[in-house]
């Protein structure tokens, strides 16, 4: 959870969202497993057949960039129920306890990362479309280089943090919508501002790219 915390709010809500999705769908299997499979389970056939299907689940969600939490959280909740050592589970302490656990968790930092020390998404934006108004600035200096093979590496290097930050934006996108609270249609307009703002910066910034390549053999030093 304090990893969480360190991102925008949006993030960190979404996140903590599907961590607790995921440890209730976890604790909840992990509890039918114990309370209705293993008592009638008398084989290591049966107790593989029960685990393979959440195993499944959660390496699927695994797969899923902005969901991964809750498959993390499925199979922890579920396998520290079902397996807690080398015994029979007998006890459904642990799947309340993950529940619980996580869920303190998104109370502590809904409270110091929301309430006490907020992080907006439109401020991390804002800092992303500065990096690309940037980013143009510099790339018209490696216009000036006289040596192909130092612009050439600046060049990559420049369109490397600019795709880092395009990513960046692509996951903001999708957080923005979890920013609840005071102030969310106003942050959710503005983001959405800021985010055409950048992918027009973009634009400008690789078609300025293509006609830097044209001029001889940077394009094809830089690839």
């Amino acid at each position: 959870m304090l990893l969480d915390g360190l991102s925008t709010n949006g993030a960190a809500k979404q996140k903590s969202l599907y961590r607790l999705v995921g440890a209730a769908i976890g604790g909840f299997l992990g509890i039918a497993a114990v309370s209705l499979l293993f008592p009638n389970t008398d084989s290591i056939t049966a107790l593989v057949l029960a685990a393979a299907p959440v195993a499944l689940f959660a390496g699927w969600m695994l797969r899923c960039p902005h969901m991964s939490a809750v498959g993390v959280q499925t199979g922890f909740a579920y396998f520290l129920t079902v397996l807690p050592d080398f015994r029979a589970a007998t006890h459904l302490v642990p799947a309340r306890d993950r529940v619980m656990g996580v869920a303190l968790g998104i109370l502590v930092m809904w409270f110091v990362f929301d309430q006490l020390w907020p992080r907006r998404i439109s401020t991390v934006l804002q800092r992303i479309l500065g990096n690309m108004l940037d980013a143009e600035t510099r790339l018209r200096s490696i216009d000036q280089l006289s040596d192909l093979a130092e612009a050439a590496h600046a060049l990559t290097r420049l369109r490397v943090a600019v795709t880092t930050d395009l990513e960046n934006v692509h996951r903001l996108e999708s957080a923005v919508y979890f920013d609840f609270g005071r102030g969310q249609e106003r942050e959710l307009v503005l983001s959405r501002r800021l985010i055409r703002k950048i992918q027009a910066s973009a634009a400008d910034f690789y078609a300025e790219v293509s006609k830097l390549g044209s001029k001889g053999s940077l394009q094809a030093r830089s690839a």
